[in-house]
């Protein structure tokens, strides 16, 4: 599984990347971006990827452990 952390969704990827992605990982689920505080501090900035983390880790996406393609722009 390939978990696309991204705001950019995979239906919007080239044939190409979809397929790439399909061959190498097989499922491709879609995890949106969070909007990130520019004024957040440390501790801010690890809740918020410990949370991420949680989602990643712990959902539906725990067994085996997926593979994350982060894009944050």
């Amino acid at each position: 599984m390939l978990i696309n952390l991204s705001n950019h969704p995979s239906a919007l990827w080239s044939a190409e990347q979809t397929e790439a992605a399909h061959r190498q990982f097989g499922e491709i689920v879609d995890l949106p971006f969070p909007n990130v505080n520019p004024e957040g501090d440390n501790v801010y900035i690890e809740e918020l990827a410990e949370e991420y983390i949680n989602i990643i880790t712990h959902k539906h996406f725990s067994n085996p452990l997926p593979a994350v393609h982060i894009r944050a722009n």
